[in-house]
């Protein structure tokens, strides 16, 4: 039966085999979630909340029917973070990595996999890219988890605040928006925790700009030396960033300016909250609404329309009265790029 579905598997497209791998990580993750050993006693937790737990981490979106800390143990919370961190990477690069990590040779079609995945031009050089991305996820992730724990320190015991420092440094990095702090408060206890806040930001905002742009970004060291991609990512991150935070803290009363740019972060990729967003004005509300439809930007780990979609439709209609071709940084945009970009956000 095995070799059938290998067999099977092969002759399928890298797109219908990345889109078949998650569904069976969420599936698999669901039968995890539902085991005795990943729920506290005295919790019963049903197929479908299970299911939908396990779809909100691999698909990193941070909504939850369940308060995780209160449900689940460490174990399960373990499953939980494992989720998110093979939903943020990818199932093509999880997978390739794991190849490298066995010492096996990387087949072409999983290079195709990578590449569709990642969104990169080509397959070349994948086992290059692989590496740098997990080496990137780990340091950011290892240095989250560190700086974290000063903070969690304070009000758990050591090995309790290593289980959340690192638990909330993968859910940061992979743009997940899950916490494991008890009482469906998610951050809100921390809202004024400078050091929190920050070093989450540094970490969402790092997961949303794009492996590859972090690759440019440390190679170039310079804005103007970064290719197209890389400025119009830099640039619409910062424009979103600081627009959100200006108009947040414009409709909201109570925000403070750290808060106001905390929310405009998370809510265009990650769903951590140091607020209660009910209690936000109907003018607040939409334009999040605005920033989680942009969302984050292509081959990173954070969802959404991405930055690189309203930026070439933002170019192609600003040229289209003109009747001038579309471009930015000196650089045309390409007929096709703009199809695609229209057809994205219509879709």
């Amino acid at each position: 039966v095995m070799k059938r579905i290998f067999d099977l598997l092969k002759k399928q497209s890298p797109s219908r085999i990345i889109a078949l791998g998650f569904g069976a990580v969420i599936l698999t993750g669901a039968i995890l979630l539902m085991m005795p050993f990943s729920l506290k006693k005295g919790v019963h937790l049903s197929f479908l909340n299970a299911l939908f737990t396990s779809t909100s981490a691999v698909c990193v979106t941070g909504l939850v029917v369940v308060d995780t800390a209160d449900s689940f143990t460490a174990i399960g919370q373990m499953v939980i973070a494992m989720l998110i961190q093979i939903g943020g990477l990818g199932i093509a690069s999880v997978g390739v990595g794991l190849i490298i990590a066995a010492g096996k040779r990387v087949s072409i079609k999983s290079r195709l996999m990578v590449k569709e995945a990642l969104n990169v031009d080509t397959y070349g050089g994948m086992v290059r890219l692989v590496r740098v991305v997990l080496a990137i996820t780990l340091g950011f992730e290892a240095v989250g988890a560190l700086i974290s724990f000063i903070v969690f320190r304070k009000d758990y015991s050591p090995l309790h605040a290593i289980g959340i420092s690192i638990f909330h440094s993968i859910a940061a990095f992979n743009n997940a928006g899950f916490d494991n702090l008890g009482g469906m408060h998610n951050l809100i206890p921390y809202k004024d925790n400078i050091l929190l806040n920050i070093t989450t930001d540094i970490l969402v905002i790092a997961g949303g700009l794009g492996f590859l742009v972090l690759v440019d970004i440390v190679k170039q060291k310079h804005f103007k030396k970064l290719c197209l991609h890389s400025k119009v990512v830099v640039s619409m991150t910062a424009v979103l960033l600081l627009g959100g935070m200006f108009i947040l803290k414009a409709t909201e009363k109570n925000i403070t300016w750290m808060g106001a740019f905390f929310q405009s972060m998370t809510t265009r990729t990650a769903g951590f909250s140091t607020y209660d967003i009910g209690s936000f004005s109907t003018a607040g509300l939409f334009a999040m609404c605005v920033l989680m439809f942009i969302g984050a930007s292509p081959g990173s780990t954070g969802g959404g329309a991405k930055t690189t979609t309203i930026f070439v439709m933002i170019q192609a209609l600003k040229c289209l009265g003109r009747k001038k071709s579309a471009h930015a940084f000196r650089r045309s945009i390409s007929d096709e790029n703009i199809s695609k970009a229209f057809m994205i956000t219509v879709l």
